[in-house]
């Protein structure tokens, strides 16, 4: 029996299949990339946190976070327009991530878009961990992060940066 993501995953047509898969890695790479130093424990902990994610999701979750083929299509074109315009096609990009994500019932909409953000703020805070800088995240990072809540239309707690 398919749970309430597989259902809705597999009622979108490619185009949205795939962009719905590349908006995983495409949240790594954007809020690991923010501060232009990609950090091993960033991605890293967002990967811990796409592995646990079948507790919200379903046991095969990952398969459709991370469709091998439709991820590969939607994120080579996407990556080679970021290279050129990153803020405008960055910003386009979450919007259009977002109204895939309205479209979902609302129990598994709130679900995915607490995961998302969960995740990243996980990640930028990883990055700044060591003896004196424990979960401190960069600027860029903060910023990336803001960015994501508003498109989404998440409302972030203060006390989260």
């Amino acid at each position: 029996m398919k749970n309430k993501f597989q259902e809705y995953y597999l009622s979108l047509d490619e185009e949205q299949k795939a962009r719905l898969s590349g908006a995983i890695p495409f949240l790594i790479l954007q809020i690991a990339d923010a501060d232009e130093n990609i950090s091993l424990r960033e991605v890293i902990s967002f990967l811990n946190s796409l592995l646990n994610s079948w507790k919200d999701f379903g046991d095969e979750s990952v398969k459709y976070f991370l469709d091998g083929e439709m991820t590969d299509l939607h994120l080579d074109d996407l990556y080679t327009a970021i290279e050129k315009r990153k803020e405008e096609i960055f910003l386009n990009e979450i919007n259009n991530i977002g109204q895939l994500i309205q479209k979902m019932p609302a129990d598994l909409q709130e679900n995915y878009k607490n995961f998302i953000i969960t995740a990243c703020i996980k990640m930028a805070k990883a990055s700044g961990e060591s003896f004196w800088d424990k979960n401190k995240m960069s600027d860029e990072e903060r910023v990336k992060i803001k960015q994501i809540a508003r498109s989404l239309n998440i409302d972030l707690d203060s006390d989260v940066f």
